[in-house]
């Protein structure tokens, strides 16, 4: 849900609703963030609109598209301040040009230690007085110091079909579907909860997908039965449109800096570059990397053999509910997989 077209529609729509829309409310969008007892990062935006509705099955495309475009063409609130609560404790931000904001705390002291497993987030604007008490939620998913073990999912095409390698039907998902009427990939929420079964696991949702479709999104995964887990989504305000190795690496390797001790399963799609990303996180980090998972995307190209080196591959569909599951029961020599030849499941 990324690709240039999307956005150079929203480019071309943008100021002729920019020019007609009324002034709506403050939206605060709160995105889930991570933590360990003694640090956490979270972060969000504000935004001059109202929050976006409950996704209805019956909607119409016309509809979808309204609430689509509404959602890419944003109005941010810049210079606001605001208070965010995280278990009793409480801290100040204020939101950037981008209406963005952030909180990172470290080295928390024994008597303000985070609790392990999910924490509410509360976040109130201060200022300007306009929006003075508008609040929104979210969680903080507060993972072990310790060794560990996490899952880091591609979002299109790997967990959502969004059809990447076919334009039009692409765009029919992101611009012309709402969270309810989104097809999720057959067994891919079932193997992640399997997977969660096996022992604490944090999840990390890592996509080139910008910003503005966090809401949407997040309802997807919760509707369809994902574990919670942080999402990391573009910022166009800062990140390259084009750029997606880069995007992708810088933010996988802030997640495996932040969990030093912490070793993953990489979840992506053979659409487009999750193989070639994921293997130089692992030629990087062959201790921490317990195994690569890639799903066969219809219409991909490059389907070679030396592509998957090492990986776990599935097709349109998992064969059956374990597959990661197994992953990280078999998983005692990380480093072994770069050698070994692709594994259909």
């Amino acid at each position: 849900m990324h690709h240039a077209l999307v956005f150079a529609l929203v480019l071309l729509v943008a100021p002729a609703r920019a020019q007609s829309a009324a002034p709506k409310q403050a939206h605060v969008v709160v995105y889930d963030g991570w933590g360990t007892p003694t640090s956490l990062r979270l972060s969000g935006r504000l935004l001059e609109r109202a929050a976006d509705p409950a996704p209805d099955q019956g909607a119409s495309a016309a509809q979808n598209l309204v609430a689509s475009l509404d959602a890419l063409e944003s109005d941010e609130i810049a210079g606001a301040e605001l208070e965010v609560y995280v278990s009793g404790q409480t801290f100040s931000a204020t939101t950037d040009v981008d209406g963005n904001f952030a909180v990172v705390a470290k080295h928390l002291p024994a008597a303000q230690a985070l609790t392990l497993g999910r924490v509410d987030v509360d976040v109130r604007v201060v200022a300007p007085v306009d929006y003075r008490g508008q609040r929104g939620a979210g969680s903080l998913f507060v993972h072990p110091e310790g060794p560990s073990s996490g899952l880091i999912s591609d979002i299109d095409d790997t967990v959502v079909k969004t059809f990447v390698t076919d334009k039009a039907r692409m765009l029919e998902q992101v611009l012309l579907k709402n969270a309810a009427q989104l097809e999720p990939v057959s067994g891919a929420a079932k193997n992640y909860q399997e997977a969660q079964k096996k022992g604490p696991l944090a999840f990390f949702y890592v996509s080139g997908s910008p910003q503005n479709l966090y809401v949407k999104l997040h309802r997807f995964l919760d509707d369809n039965g994902f574990p919670g887990g942080s999402m990391v989504l573009k910022n166009l305000g800062d990140d390259s449109l084009f750029s997606q190795d880069d995007y992708k690496l810088d933010r996988i390797e802030k997640i495996l800096a932040a969990f030093p001790q912490m070793r993953f399963v990489l979840v992506g799609d053979s659409g487009e570059r999750d193989p070639e990303i994921y293997l130089r996180i692992r030629a990087r980090h062959p201790e921490r990397v317990l195994a690569i998972v890639i799903r066969k995307v219809a219409g991909s190209k490059h389907l070679e053999p030396a592509r998957f080196a090492g990986c776990t591959l599935v097709g349109d569909a998992y064969a059956n509910d374990a597959v990661i599951a197994g992953l990280l029961t078999t998983a005692s020599t990380p480093s072994a997989a770069s050698v070994a030849a692709p594994v259909l499941r």
